[in-house]
């Protein structure tokens, strides 16, 4: 099973349909989960979302997009220290898609 990491941006542009690489990010997004690829992305990119997203107007779509990142069976939520011990051992783990 291949593994993508998700960062930020991925997240902002999948779940904001106003942002510019919303489309893209669906795309790819649905062409992962088709592939069945396993899904991976920490706390702290969590929180980087909910950051991006704390203006009042914004909060709502911060609980969704959050909500479901957290309910979803398959994404695997991994801590940073996991991140980076993988990436000692050379395990292809973490690199981002949906970067800008």
């Amino acid at each position: 099973m291949k593994n993508v990491f998700i960062d930020t941006a991925g997240w902002l542009a999948l779940g904001n349909k106003s942002d510019e690489w919303h489309l893209r990010a669906v795309q790819i997004y649905q062409q992962i989960a088709r592939e069945r690829w396993r899904r991976l992305t920490t706390d702290a990119v969590i929180i980087e979302v909910c950051n991006a997203l704390r203006k009042p107007l914004l909060r709502p779509l911060a609980l969704i997009l959050t909500d479901n990142i957290y309910k979803a069976v398959s994404i695997r939520k991994l801590s940073c220290h996991s991140i980076l011990k993988l990436d000692c051992l050379n395990q292809t783990v973490a690199r981002p898609v949906f970067a800008h």
